[in-house]
């Protein structure tokens, strides 16, 4: 999951409710909204680790990283 930090509590909620407790998230500090196509790209850069790794893992190395 993609989410700022302001919806992270949300978006793990929403997760968990649609059966998935063990999802990975990828996080960037709020706002976005005003950013500029250089900065989205950068943060989505800094991202982009936590994301491949979030997508490959499996569900036991997602609980242990987060604990």
């Amino acid at each position: 999951m993609i989410t700022t930090d302001a919806f992270n509590g949300f978006g793990r909620l929403q997760a968990r409710i649609k059966g998935c407790p063990h999802i990975a998230t990828a996080e960037t500090p709020n706002p976005i909204r005003n950013l500029d196509r250089a900065s989205l790209r950068q943060r989505a850069e800094q991202m982009l680790e936590t994301i491949v790794w979030g997508l490959t893992a499996s569900p036991e190395e997602i609980v242990r990283r987060r604990s």
